[in-house]
């Protein structure tokens, strides 16, 4: 894959209570316990108790969040946009 193609984004984490992201292009279901969000190429689905979104700016797509985070999930958003199409056509 050409390094190019790839828009970077730098995840902070720091004692497992606050969570700095950059380079999110948009914020998807979010509550307390979870927030997904979305970068160029990837879903990151983070997880925990009493999570609070801090900051989100769409411009710079910086974004911030409190709370105690248990567990951060990468997904590709490629497979993730197939599968619902497959899942649509085929029933599965």
């Amino acid at each position: 894959m050409n390094a190019e193609s790839k828009v970077k984004h730098v995840l902070v984490l720091e004692n497992k209570q606050f969570l700095k992201l950059n380079g999110v292009n948009e914020l998807g279901r979010f509550d307390d316990r979870c927030v997904s969000v979305f970068t160029k190429d990837d879903k990151l689905s983070l997880c925990g108790s009493n999570l609070k979104i801090e900051k989100f700016c769409v411009g710079t797509g910086e974004l911030e969040i409190s709370g105690k985070i248990f567990s951060i999930t990468y997904s590709d958003r490629k497979n993730i946009l197939n599968k619902g199409i497959f899942s649509k056509i085929f029933g599965k």
